[in-house]
């Protein structure tokens, strides 16, 4: 049987980041401690769940009492004495001290792969060792979360003593179980032991000593009964796999746990309570001293329910066209939108107290938000937008493309507590990316909601075409065909995007032609048609109709095509002998939204 021993690490020859360092490393994140844990336990959940398994994650707050908490006490009060850690900059002994029962938050997840791997921070860099000793190492899979890796600091900084116990069961036939402890304190001059005069970083482990000068967990049967005395979940094996994470003393009391926990787990989760092929993607869990009970959106989260009824739209476009769905919308590239009205959705009042998270806060004041998603669903942060009309409330999601450079530009986008997207800290086309996904959140929810933009273009008035043109552009809805850009097949009807040969059409720039203005676009042809492609425009002033535009107005026409081998047609008539991008001038005059159409027409010759 192991000893346990704590070992307080020197600073190395090389010098190295300090373990207040590496608390502030999260910079000064906008969400409170208890929620920016929850958020990084269940991406570290997810990162690590085992291949065809739904993970399941277990949050619970309680008190450590009598045998429990000696069990604690004794094994990290293991060592004081001769870690020389001056009294003046210790949070944990005087805690442990006192007797009293220690209030813990323990998070656990079930059907993952575990703290696997070495533990030995020289050989390999494994799951144990990036969870425990490095710093700044990706999560597991870059493409699904962040790739900081300093989030795994705010577990320390969302207890009072800045300290974790860890007990985890290794998947496989021979996973071995494994406990070990880590506080992260303040860096230090060693004022007893060997160590005397020394400089130590603020990093403690409590585990088993292999050389005096390392340290390594506590396995196999020792490690279970560490475990079963502190009172944390039974692990059987390969089937109770995973890891479970104890937090004393937490930032929160346990009175505003019992109403805030479940509301952050939505808040930040709900996602993952949404079906795929009819099973739930991860189970969550709460025992808040009243008994384990499971979370479910069903009747149980108004609010969330509407979220997840916009991430199934937003599931629906990232399906690739083979497998019968549309491409996906023009001013998203790499995101997907979903957004659906949310009339009737009420919220309930929050606690009241500001020193206590209220999730729902950002949706009191009314919904009109997008949840912004990474491409493994897990929710980012939320973001009011602004859609240019008087229009009922609504919920949106943003499900970033899982394509790899895609899903890579967004994660790297997010700082250090996964909370935002900024493409600022970005460069070239990741920065593209990211920034005109952000810049048509608009556009997109419009397109969902079905909502035609009306755009206001001075021709003649215009003091600049070019101001003309990039106000043209965003305020253009191309949309996916359920607004204005409408692509439709032939006989009416409203064909599956997947079967429809012509994509929506693109606005691609404006010019001043003969003293006219004319706009240009580009459609998508996409395999060898029989019929030609025909396209219209009308036009809306204060809900009229063209045949109603004053006299003095010029009502748009098309003017002709440009096909891809560079041969023109005049009209709104085009053959489509030939796959590939055609462009169609329109030409106008006046202030006025102009829309476009493009459907399949008569057969033409030439």
């Amino acid at each position: 049987m192991s000893v346990v021993v704590r070992y307080s690490e020197p600073v190395s020859p090389s010098g190295g980041l300090q373990a207040k360092g590496l608390a502030n490393l999260l910079g000064a994140p906008t969400m409170d401690p208890i929620t920016l844990v929850l958020r990084e336990a269940a991406q570290n959940a997810w990162d690590a769940r085992l291949e065809g398994e739904a993970p399941s994650l277990l949050v619970r707050v309680r008190s450590l009492r009598g045998p429990q908490r000696d069990a604690l006490r004794a094994l990290l009060l293991a060592g004081s004495e001769s870690s020389g850690e001056p009294p003046e900059v210790d949070q944990l002994t005087p805690r442990l001290g006192k007797g009293e029962e220690i209030p813990v938050l323990e998070i656990c997840d079930f059907g993952t792969h575990g703290l696997s791997g070495s533990p030995d921070p020289v050989k390999e860099s494994s799951r144990f060792v990036r969870f425990f000793f490095d710093i700044g190492s990706p999560h597991f899979d870059g493409s699904t979360g962040g790739t900081y890796g300093f989030g795994r600091a705010s577990l320390y900084l969302a207890g009072l003593a800045r300290t974790i116990l860890v007990d985890s069961q290794v998947a496989g036939a021979n996973g071995p179980r494994r406990v070990m402890a880590c506080r992260l304190g303040d860096s230090y001059v060693a004022t007893s032991g060997e160590g005397r005069g020394n400089r130590h970083t603020g990093r403690h482990f409590w585990g088993a000593s292999v050389d005096g000068r390392s340290i390594r967990p506590i396995e196999g049967r020792q490690a279970a009964d560490i475990s079963e005395a502190v009172g944390f979940p039974r692990r059987d094996g390969i089937a109770h796999s995973g890891t479970s994470i104890l937090i004393p003393w937490p930032e929160i009391s346990m009175d505003a746990a019992a109403h805030c926990i479940p509301q952050i787990l939505y808040h930040n989760l709900w996602p993952k309570l949404v079906p795929v092929d009819g099973r739930t993607p991860m189970e969550l869990r709460v025992d808040l001293g009243d008994g384990e009970r499971s979370l479910s959106l069903a009747g149980g989260h108004p609010v969330y329910e509407c979220f997840a009824t916009a991430l199934a739209m937003a599931r629906t476009r990232r399906t690739p066209p083979a497998a019968g769905v549309g491409p996906k919308t023009r001013r998203n590239p790499a995101a997907h939108v979903g957004a659906i009205l949310a009339p009737h959705v009420m919220i309930g009042e929050g606690l009241g107290d500001p020193d206590w998270p209220d999730p729902l806060a950002e949706f009191r004041g009314g919904l009109a938000h997008v949840a912004l998603m990474r491409a493994s669903e897990l929710v980012v942060t939320y973001k009011q937008v602004d859609i240019g009309t008087e229009c009922a409330p609504w919920v949106g999601v943003v499900l970033a493309e899982s394509s790899p450079a895609d899903a890579s530009a967004f994660a790297a986008a997010e700082p250090p507590a996964h909370d935002d997207w900024n493409p600022a800290k970005l460069k070239g086309a990741e920065a593209t990316t990211v920034r005109m996904t952000l810049k048509y959140l608009s556009e997109g929810v419009r397109a969902c909601l079905g909502i035609r933009a009306q755009p206001l273009v001075a021709a003649a008035d215009a003091p600049s075409l070019a101001d003309a043109a990039d106000y043209f552009s965003e305020q253009f809805l191309a949309g996916d065909g359920s607004a204005a850009g409408h692509v439709g097949g032939a006989g009416g009807g409203a064909s599956g995007l997947s079967r429809n040969p012509i994509s929506t059409p693109e606005f691609i720039g404006l010019e001043v032609v003969g003293g006219k203005t004319v706009a240009r676009y580009r459609v998508e042809v996409r395999r060898q048609l029989e019929q030609a492609i025909q396209a219209t425009t009308s036009v809306a002033i204060e809900g009229g109709t063209t045949a109603e535009l004053p006299p003095e107005m010029t009502p748009p026409r098309v003017i002709g095509w440009t096909k891809p081998d560079g041969t023109s047609s005049q009209g709104g008539l085009c053959s489509a002998s030939m796959p590939g991008n055609y462009e169609f001038a329109v030409s106008f005059g006046g202030s006025y939204a102009v829309t476009v159409d493009v459907e399949l027409g008569g057969d033409v010759n030439g």
